[in-house]
């Protein structure tokens, strides 16, 4: 069990490492500099290392470093940095074996991401120059580790674009397609595979988001959703945790009226899986089932305004409510968890 607590001095935030019977407990971290404090951590996927984020050395300024948990191993694991220059976050790969960083390392607020090996023997800017007046703003690791995606607006100052970098930096390239002027990315997914990617993004015209695919190495690509009613959008979507099938939720039909659909990864074998909607009615969030054959949803399908809980079938064989009857005038169901 690892905390952050003033544990040792009042008001100096520190990271410890504690046995779940509470008979042990160690002090990951160096000894602070004077006004220093542990800000976060995160554990490595497998346990055997943290990664913490902390002014240890120098007041004020953020550097990111991993310690084993016993903490007798530390190391500092970002780069030099400029005076004013802070880590502001960090990410671990699915593996273990890289950390991602985000940090105005070499200009102040302009934030780039780098890799590093949790021995810090190796440290690479993986984002690509930025315009100026550019930001890296997020980034997703693939599930091998061998690559991530990041979104920033490298190219052109305001218009965020997502990428794509090998995680040693060495292969890097634009990810979504050419956006128009004013055009919005809004979320990107990783397949379970690492092979290919989605996003949603405004890439064809403005004010429509849609969902694209690609392959990592960008030899196959093109849209996923289909074709919209005028004023329709994307409006959320998710890969199935197995197989080769993605849901998302879309006015796709009637403007502004919310149905769920699952489609194959290329964007064929396309289906919708709610069920007809009262009017007013609109499917509101949706998960996949982790075996990848259901998909459940919330919607106001019934009654307007009551949402209720339905089970539909990936392959769109049918759906059936699991909430049960509700009170009249009830507001229903408020959120649900899958096992």
């Amino acid at each position: 069990l690892a905390f952050i607590a003033d544990k040792d001095a009042d008001d100096v935030f520190e990271l410890f490492v504690a046995t779940p019977d509470g008979k042990k407990v160690t002090k990951i971290n160096a000894p602070l500099v004077t006004g220093g404090a542990v800000l976060n951590f995160a554990w490595a996927p497998n346990g055997s290392r943290l990664a913490y984020r902390a002014d240890q050395d120098t007041d004020n300024l953020m550097e990111l470093y991993v310690a084993s948990p016993d903490g007798k191993k530390r190391v500092k694991v970002s780069a030099p940095s400029i005076a004013a220059g802070d880590v502001i976050e960090m990410i671990w790969s699915p593996n273990g074996a890289r950390l991602a960083y985000r940090a105005d390392l070499e200009t102040d607020q302009a934030y780039e991401i780098s890799v590093a090996t949790p021995d810090g023997k190796k440290n690479v800017k993986v984002s690509g120059p930025l315009v100026m007046g550019g930001q890296t703003l997020s980034w997703l690791w693939a599930a091998n580790g061998a690559r991530l995606l990041y979104v920033a607006d490298q190219e052109t100052d305001t218009l965020n674009e997502l990428f794509l970098s090998s995680a040693d930096g060495k292969t890097k390239t634009k990810a979504s397609g050419t956006l128009p002027p004013g055009g919005i990315l809004s979320g990107y997914l990783w397949d379970k595979n690492s092979a290919r990617y989605f996003y949603r993004a405004e890439q064809e015209t403005n004010d429509v988001l849609e969902i694209f695919f690609s392959s990592v190495d960008g030899k196959k690509k093109g849209k996923v959703s289909g074709a919209l009613v005028s004023g329709g959008n994307v409006e959320g979507f998710a890969v199935s945790p197995k197989g080769s099938r993605l849901a998302y939720r879309a006015d796709l039909e009637t403007d502004n009226v919310f149905e769920l659909y699952v489609t194959d990864f290329d964007g064929t074998d396309a289906v919708k899986i709610s069920s007809p909607l009262t009017a007013g009615g609109d499917v509101s969030t949706f998960r996949w089932h982790s075996k990848g054959k259901i998909v459940a949803y919330l919607a106001d399908q019934e009654v307007n305004d009551t949402l209720e809980l339905f089970a539909a079938a990936a392959d769109g064989s049918g759906a059936v409510k699991v909430s049960g009857p509700m009170a009249v005038g009830a507001p229903g169901v408020a959120g649900f968890e899958l096992r």
